[in-house]
C-alpha cells in the first residue's frame, strides 16, 4: 500500500488522511433536498451529506455546482456534469413536478 504524505489537521486534534478517499456513488435525497456522497476511506464505506436546503426557483444550478465542487474534495472536475444533472433533477422534482 502506498503511503500518503499529505495530511490535514482538523479542529478536534485528530489527523485525517484524505488520500485513501475514493468516491463510489451519488445518492439523491428529495426531502430535505441534498446529495449524499458514498465513498471508501481505507476499508470502510462512508457517506457524506451535501445539504441543498437553500434551493429556490431562482437558483442558478451551475453556480451551485461550482460552489459545491469547490467546497467538497470528493467531487472532481470530471464529476461536475453529473452533479449538475443531479441538482437539475432535484430542482425539477421540487419545483415543477411537485407543484
Amino acid at each position: 500500500m502506498e503511503e500518503c504524505v499529505i495530511r490535514f489537521y482538523n479542529c478536534k486534534s485528530f489527523f485525517v488522511d484524505f488520500c485513501e478517499m475514493k468516491l463510489k456513488r451519488f445518492l439523491l435525497r428529495y426531502y430535505p433536498p441534498g446529495i449524499l456522497l458514498e465513498y471508501v476511506q481505507g476499508d470502510e464505506l462512508r457517506a457524506k451529506s451535501v445539504d441543498l436546503l437553500s434551493l429556490e426557483p431562482e437558483t442558478d444550478t451551475q453556480a451551485l455546482v461550482m460552489q459545491i465542487s469547490a467546497q467538497e474534495p470528493l467531487i472532481s472536475k470530471s464529476r461536475r456534469p453529473l452533479v449538475g444533472t443531479l441538482i437539475e433533477s432535484l430542482y425539477m422534482y421540487i419545483f415543477l413536478i411537485q407543484s
